[in-house]
């Protein structure tokens, strides 16, 4: 299930399969940013609890998760706006 609206994805296909390869890279980049930002920091904070050593190293962790959780999601909405933008653009599509 695309992001944008499948006739977007359609108009741009007909006018060029190229960009319209884009298009979709720019549709996963959306859910691979909300993917990143649900699943990384858990996984962050379970590997500095498995291999604690230092009470430093557990925080250093946790901020690291947190910096994913907060900035995977809208890294991957702006990759997808931009892709998406882009293709649009220089396939003719508005």
């Amino acid at each position: 299930m695309p992001n944008g609206h499948p006739e977007e994805l359609e108009k741009i296909r007909l006018k060029s399969p190229l960009w319209a390869i884009v298009w979709q890279i720019g549709d996963a980049a959306y859910y691979l940013g909300l993917l990143g930002s649900v699943i990384i920091p858990p996984v962050v904070i379970a590997y500095s609890i498995h291999g604690f050593e230092s009470w430093a190293g557990l925080l250093r962790g946790l901020g690291l998760a947190a910096a994913c959780f907060l900035g995977c999601f809208p890294v991957g909405l702006v990759t997808s706006a931009i892709l998406k933008g882009v293709s649009e653009q220089c396939a003719g599509v508005e």
